[in-house]
């Protein structure tokens, strides 16, 4: 275990060599394709309220790294007492009383404390560290979310636009169906489908434009962002034979790559082994002698052979040493309890390893899908445009209605709509992927 941990610095620097060799091949990121999104990204980074609260945990964690840095400097120690002491002497001796004041002040310095001093501190470090992790692991969600949102707002413009042709279509058709009902051409059955029809869609449309509200609403929490987004946005092509192909090298390239030691949780756990490894070495100086430079000065009273209750000045500096020579076993075992956890802790960031690795293989497994599954997507878009323009043909030559020609546009424009949407999870899991596999830092 102390081997595979030694070797962690060299497993960051492995890594970085491997994304970087992939960044040529690798699908671009989702903003690189949507200059508004990075701009409300950027936004983010600046504005995010998650920024403000990291600026209150640094300014807490330099206050904790400055309380055990605090060790090394003298601790000054003053107690006055005032009051009423009384004496009682046996074997006749004469019994003594006097109100008084006494004080003492003492001043010492640690010299060498077996490195206990240097591991509180390097604690402190560690903790700062794990603190920053966190907040990187903050920014990256709050960045997920506004990718998903942003390509909400974008599937939201498209599907509005298809609602609103479909609203139009059934309010011209909805005079004909109340004639048609009223002279008995219509059954009351299919009437009523058509109404519920229309309401249905009066309603998706009120449904999408308080989705827009919301995610307004949220770009401009999130990210400061008050612009109103582009309508005319809509998700590009993918080139699904590359994105595919760089997908299938993914299997074999992550199993061998040590990428895992520098996601989030594994950056976590091994800031947990060195903090804790910190740990022993504090618990061990605990069964050795301490050596501090000691400085006391101190006034009280003291009885003499001449005279009782004499004010008495003493003056004391030199080395104090300090030794737990024997605590009930406590040291010792909860030096055992500290190694045993270090083990576990070791053992839990292989099992991490492992799990991350699966994991990234099921995603890969499910992108590879959705790849295929977008491929077939966009082919049934385009045999429902080559329908649609075989019905416009129809039209024009008098073999079909215009009727029939509505429902066919409806249908592309359903095709059309799920294209995109297969599309926007495609771009999603990709983005998701990219966050799992690329180092926190």
């Amino acid at each position: 275990m102390m081997t595979q941990l030694l070797k962690l610095g060299a497993l960051t620097a492995s890594l970085l060599l491997t994304i970087h060799s992939q960044a040529a091949q690798r699908p671009a990121e989702l903003e690189a394709q949507l200059p508004e999104l990075k701009a409300i990204l950027e936004s983010a980074h600046k504005k995010a309220p998650e920024l403000i609260k990291q600026a209150f945990i640094n300014e807490e964690a330099d206050a904790r790294l400055k309380q055990a840095k605090s060790a090394y400097y003298p601790s000054l120690t003053a107690i006055t007492n005032f009051g009423y002491r009384k004496d009682y002497r046996d074997s006749g001796a004469e019994n003594t009383d006097n109100l008084g004041l006494t004080y003492s002040i003492a001043l010492r310095r640690p010299l060498y404390h077996w490195g206990a001093i240097e591991a509180k501190i390097e604690q402190a470090r560690i903790d700062n560290d794990s603190d920053q992790l966190s907040y990187l692991k903050s920014l990256q969600q709050i960045e997920r979310n506004i990718r998903a949102d942003y390509l909400t707002i974008i599937l939201n413009n498209t599907a509005l636009r298809n609602e609103r042709a479909k609203q139009t279509i059934l309010e011209g058709r909805s005079e004909t169906n109340r004639i048609n009902f009223e002279a008995g051409k219509m059954s009351a059955l299919n009437y009523e489908k058509s109404r519920i029809s229309l309401a249905q869609s009066f309603l998706t449309i009120n449904r999408i434009a308080q989705s827009q509200q919301r995610i307004a609403e949220r770009f401009q929490y999130f990210a400061g962002w008050e612009n109103p987004t582009t309508s005319e946005t809509e998700i590009t092509a993918i080139d699904l034979n590359t994105t595919e192909a760089w997908l299938e090298e993914q299997h074999t390239q992550l199993q061998g790559a040590s990428w895992t030691y520098a996601t989030y949780s594994a950056e976590r756990q091994i800031n947990s082994i060195k903090h804790q490894k910190e740990a022993i070495t504090q618990i061990k100086a605990r069964q050795r002698p301490l050596v501090d430079a000691s400085v006391t000065a101190s006034q009280n009273q003291s009885n003499t052979s001449n005279k009782n209750n004499v004010d008495t000045f003493s003056v004391f500096a030199g080395i104090r040493v300090t030794w737990n020579v024997f605590d009930g076993f406590n040291t010792r075992n909860a030096k055992i309890e500290a190694q045993t956890k270090v083990r576990r802790l070791e053992q839990e960031l292989t099992q991490l390893s492992k799990e991350l690795k699966m994991e990234a293989a099921e995603v890969l497994d499910s992108l590879l899908f959705q790849v295929r599954n977008l491929r077939l997507t966009q082919a049934q878009y385009e045999a429902e445009k080559a329908q649609y323009s075989l019905e416009e043909d129809n039209v024009s030559s008098g073999r079909s209605t215009a009727l029939t020609l509505q429902d066919a546009a409806l249908s592309l424009k359903t095709k059309e709509f799920a294209m995109h949407q297969a599309r926007a999870d495609l771009l999603m899991g990709l983005s998701d992927y990219f966050d799992l596999v690329t180092p926190i830092r």
